[in-house]
């Protein structure tokens, strides 16, 4: 039974026929689908203007394979626009003939891309071509490293498209948009990794060389100044140059004239010659008599070069530890080339001396009736005999000095002290307080309060210099460092976060058998805060440093086999460091060249450093030249000393 009957009115037969198509066309809103249809329309005429054209190059053998492979791409960019205005826009068909006319449109304009900068290439090599002919060709590269620059070379310099191409055998394109290019004995490579040659950096490697030059003309003159411009040399290398631009420093060709060579150096060496670099290599790689044998090994550090030469690094050796061994190289060469250079600059200055020595001699010989004629060589020997016999005459037989069996000496310290002391009191200068070691100097340079009110003064330029390149708060964070080293004040939580906040310290992990270990150690910032404060230019201070930065300083204390191997927050080799630092800042690192030295302090506070060895007959001279150089001894009175002591009589037989 149904809910309600529709009433009729009439007959069946004289019923109205419905015309629902009127009927739903009355019900629609018919603007919003003719709307829809000429957004459609639109849309079409719009793919159809962006249809893919063909482009132009002036690589004219392109222009076949651009012309077929664009109208391939162009009647499959036309039908897909038909698909999607025929389709509905949700449906699959017509998503993907969008996304298709997209990749289309990409694929066309990588290949336009890939053309257009091998056409400006091509332009620019018209134009100059020693821009892609390098003077020097990088030496580093592997086989399929040159084959493809090489064949750039002959797309650009036109050699394929006149058919006198000798590496490259073709050129086409893939799907996708890659421009191939078919080399002889390497196959297809995408253009895009192909390559010019190398330039080298303009002047980097002449720069370089120029600088050790001149390193070594003025440590000739002032060997301060020597260590100003070597510390500038290393700060370039070590905060300037990338790691490729050190890589062209490998091949520098430095000149050594044979003044500085000390018999010890070739006339010209590159770093790449140089024994370390072997050493290097023979750390990194296996079996690495086997590959110096064949030769052509010094690129080890390609790793295409190794892969093509069946090098193999050695256990646990990775390509960033090849990258920093090379970088540490070129580092220690310049440090160690310019070092020899300074000392050998000094010795230049001592012989000097010496030779100013002679001419007093000279003038005291004719001064005094030609008493030690023919022998001034030997005056010196003379005078520094005398002081070997007085300090033999006095502290023969104390037993702290010599063994009195046999008569060597015991504590040579000691006898080098007491020997300088005999030199300086016969004819050095009244105002010398004492002769001493490098601790006896440390000792009373840490302890004088006149010398403390000295440094502070000395310093303040310095830190200024600081201030003015990394800011004030790493000026106070390194202030506080130099006091604490100079004052020995414990190293307390609130300066070492003061310190790594300014990126002086760095806080590293390693792990171990049962956890992990947390240290610190010194940043790169922390040799340029150094640098930048002229507090590095001496050579032993720089030697110190390169001992320093591998140096791990223990947040916590380190037992191994139960036993205390590394104290907590000990940071004593910093503040050794650092008081070396200080120390030299104070001297201007006088004419010591290592700890060894002997020292002479002042009165007035005065601290020398001296060079030579009262022990050794040639130390001996180099000590009393030092003595001179610094205005410790007078000349003309160590001259007539020593021609007095030789001939007493005065007649010259």
């Amino acid at each position: 039974m149904a809910f309600f009957k529709e009433k009729r009115t009439g007959s069946l037969a004289s019923q109205t026929v419905v015309d629902w198509g009127k009927t739903i066309m009355e019900g629609m809103n018919s603007e919003v689908l003719t709307k829809h249809y000429q957004r459609k329309f639109e849309q079409k005429i719009k793919d159809l203007e962006a249809t893919p054209q063909v482009f132009d190059t002036t690589l004219s053998f392109f222009e076949p394979k651009i012309l077929e492979r664009v109208t391939t791409l162009q009647e499959e960019y036309k039908k897909n626009a038909s698909i999607a205005y025929n389709r509905p826009d949700l449906s699959n068909a017509a998503v993907e003939a969008r996304r298709r006319n997209a990749e289309i449109i990409k694929e066309i304009s990588r290949m336009q891309a890939s053309i257009q900068s091998l056409q400006e290439d091509e332009n620019a090599f018209a134009e100059n071509p020693g821009d892609f002919y390098p003077d020097v060709i990088n030496e580093n590269l592997s086989s399929e490293e040159f084959l493809v620059r090489e064949a750039y070379t002959e797309l650009i310099n036109g050699d394929y498209k006149n058919n006198n191409a000798e590496v490259v055998k073709d050129v086409y394109f893939t799907d996708g948009g890659k421009v191939m290019v078919d080399i002889e004995g390497l196959g297809p490579v995408d253009l895009k990794d192909l390559r010019s040659f190398d330039q080298p950096t303009e002047g980097l490697t002449m720069g370089y060389i120029e600088k050790l030059a001149n390193i070594a003309t003025t440590s000739v003159e002032d060997s301060a100044q020597a260590g100003a411009l070597q510390t500038e040399l290393l700060g370039d290398v070590l905060n300037n140059l990338n790691y490729y631009e050190k890589l062209e420093l490998l091949n520098a060709q430095v000149t050594i004239s044979p003044e500085f060579s000390n018999d010890n150096i070739k006339d010209t060496l590159t770093p790449k010659e140089d024994t370390r670099y072997e050493a290097l290599f023979r750390k990194l790689v296996k079996d690495p008599d086997k590959h110096i044998a064949k030769g052509n090994w010094h690129a080890f550090f390609n790793p295409k070069v190794r892969k093509e030469k069946g090098m193999e690094l050695n256990a646990g050796i990775e390509q960033p530890d090849v990258i920093q061994g090379v970088e540490d190289f070129i580092r220690d060469f310049t440090l160690d080339i310019s070092n020899q250079f300074i000392k050998a600059g000094k010795n230049i200055q001592k012989q000097r001396i010496i030779d100013e020595q002679n001419r007093l001699i000279k003038e005291a010989e004719i001064r005094y009736g030609g008493s030690v004629t023919g022998r001034k060589e030997k005056a010196l020997e003379g005078f520094y005999t005398a002081v070997t016999n007085e300090v033999l005459e006095t502290y023969g037989k104390d037993s702290t000095i010599f063994n009195q069996e046999t008569g060597e000496i015991v504590d040579m310290n000691k006898y080098k002290k007491i020997w300088m002391q005999s030199l300086v009191n016969d004819v050095g200068d009244s105002s010398i307080a004492f002769v001493g070691t490098y601790d006896d100097a440390m000792s009373y340079f840490l302890a004088d309060d006149a010398i403390g009110e000295a440094l502070e003064a000395k310093l303040q330029t310095n830190l200024k210099m600081i201030e003015a390149k990394h800011g004030e708060n790493t000026r106070d964070a390194f202030d506080m460092l130099l006091r604490n080293a100079y004052n020995k004040t414990t190293m307390n939580n609130n300066t070492i976060s003061d310190l790594k906040l300014r990126g002086l310290l760095e806080e590293k992990t390693e792990k171990i058998e049962r956890g992990t270990l947390t240290y610190y150690t010194l940043t790169n910032k922390m040799l340029q805060v150094l640098e930048t404060g002229d507090l590095m230019k001496f050579p032993q201070i720089q030697q110190q440093y390169q001992q320093l930065i591998n140096t791990k300083f223990y947040k916590k204390a380190l037992y191994q086999d139960g036993k205390l191997v590394a104290k907590a927050k000990d940071f004593s080799q910093l503040y050794d460091f650092i008081n070396d630092v200080l120390f030299n800042r104070y001297t201007q690192g006088t004419d010591f060249e290592d700890k060894a030295n002997l020292f002479t302090i002042g009165k007035s506070g005065a601290i020398h450093g001296h060079g030579g060895d009262p022990t050794t007959e040639t130390g001996k001279v180099l000590l009393g030249n030092s003595l001179l150089s610094e205005g410790l001894v007078d000349a003309s009175k160590l001259a007539i000393s020593g021609a007095a002591d030789l001939n007493p009589t005065g007649t010259g037989q």
